[in-house]
């Protein structure tokens, strides 16, 4: 049996499949410029650089779960030693999306053929996003409502971004008190490393604020840099919010990345925006639970952003909410078009929160 790729192509109302004679050709020029031949794995898409590699990666892809067993050496240690990436993220995004249930009024299929029926559209209404700024308050969480609500938000992330990267680049100079001073005399270790600094030994600031924050090896202190990339967080990013919003990501310039789970299923994908990287990850991987059942672990005293946004409201804000279930998208009931004004108060109804 022989194996054939097929790009599906669409154009307007035009849809059509192209024979991918190489899918190394294809691919390749996006993973490496060398100009090389490589070889992909059909169900992973991971790539490699000779067939006999493909080969003993598919005995354990193909037949078997994606996981591999490698037992150490005897007498072999692991250590850590990559304390760079101790340093916590300054910036972290948390958004989620708002979407209308439409119906689509499809053909009755052929019972004796197995199928598909698409009978909902998940189509955006609006999206929230909050930036979390490790050092204190940064700004109010954005609010947006309207039908090109998924275009929107890959427009102001990326702009927030961009500003995140502008702050990475005023680096402030070090500002130390007395006790500072005392601190950077009687250190005796590196509060990076935790090795003894000996004569190696030189002061450590935060860069954003100008804080004194230890005595650390002159080395460590070099590698000790901010992190290249921003957190977005969406809970279930790979089941739901990542197919309303990835298309976008395509329209503006910036190398993408994604780590695949399927074709169609991304564990995490990030993009390039100047100098910083925008990485979208799913709460949901290390926080396996509805926002509701979460939500309910916590007291109303830990709701601090919720109750400073939305006062005596904020207990409305903590449990499930409810939504009309007439309203079918942008147009109202039985397909009628909203008037302006009905239109204008859905939108306030959606930004307030109800």
């Amino acid at each position: 049996m022989r194996h054939v790729d097929l790009l599906f192509q669409t154009s307007d109302s035009k849809q059509h499949y192209c024979w991918i004679k190489s899918l190394s050709r294809l691919l390749g020029s996006q993973i490496s410029e060398h100009g090389h031949e490589l070889f992909f794995c059909r169900r992973c898409l991971n790539h490699f650089s000779r067939q006999d590699i493909l080969d003993e990666h598919m005995e354990y892809c193909s037949r078997k779960d994606a996981v591999r067993i490698v037992m150490p050496e005897e007498e072999s240690f692991v250590g850590f030693h990559n304390h760079k990436k101790m340093m916590r993220v300054p910036f972290a995004i948390y958004a989620d999306f708002e979407c209308f249930t439409e119906k689509l009024d499809t053909c009755q299929p052929d019972s004796s053929h197995s199928y598909t029926k698409a009978y909902q559209l998940q189509r955006p209404s609006g999206f929230c996003y909050h930036i979390k700024y490790a050092h204190g308050d940064y700004k109010d969480p954005v609010v947006y409502c309207g039908e090109d609500a998924a275009k929107k938000f890959v427009q102001c992330i990326e702009e927030e971004v961009r500003a995140i990267a502008k702050l990475y680049k005023e680096k402030k100079p070090m500002e130390m008190t007395d006790d500072d001073k005392a601190n950077f005399e009687a250190s005796t270790h590196c509060h990076i490393c935790g090795d003894a600094l000996g004569g190696d030994k030189v002061r450590d600031h935060d860069h954003l604020t100008g804080k004194y924050r230890g005595a650390a090896h002159n080395q460590c202190n070099l590698d000790f840099q901010l992190p290249k990339h921003v957190p977005i967080f969406f809970h279930n990013l790979s089941g739901y919010d990542a197919h309303i919003f990835v298309k976008e990501l395509g329209f503006s310039e910036g190398k993408i990345n994604v780590i695949p789970n399927t074709d169609e299923k991304y564990i995490s994908f990030s993009k390039q925006v100047d100098n910083l990287e925008m990485r979208f990850v799913d709460s949901c991987r290390f926080l396996l639970s509805s926002l509701d059942n979460l939500a309910k672990n916590l007291t109303p005293d830990q709701f601090k952003t919720v109750k400073a946004r939305f006062g005596d409201r904020h207990e409305l804000m903590i449990r499930k909410g409810v939504f009309s279930l007439r309203i079918y998208g942008w147009t109202g009931q039985a397909g009628r078009d909203l008037s302006p004004a009905q239109r204008s108060l859905l939108q306030h109804a959606l930004r307030r929160g109800y």
